[in-house]
């Protein structure tokens, strides 16, 4: 969920950022990396759990965006 928010964000953010608000995106992925780091921490889930997760929320979210049809061609 957080890796989903994450990309959902970039995708709206990163071409509206400007050059002073570029600490946004760096920030947005440290935080997919750490929910990921911690549910490995905790032992919750085994690495190859996050990256899996990680690989497929991506796709999930690109390909949600790829069927908006009101999505504007930048």
């Amino acid at each position: 969920q957080a890796t989903a928010v994450v990309v959902a964000l970039l995708l709206v953010l990163v071409p509206r950022i400007t050059r002073h608000r570029r600490w946004w995106a760096p920030t947005l992925v440290s935080m997919a990396v750490l929910v990921g780091g911690s549910r490995v921490y905790l032992q919750v889930h085994f690495p190859s759990d996050v990256l899996a997760g990680t690989i497929a929320t991506v796709f999930w979210v690109l390909g949600l965006r790829a069927l908006m049809p009101w999505r504007i061609n930048a």
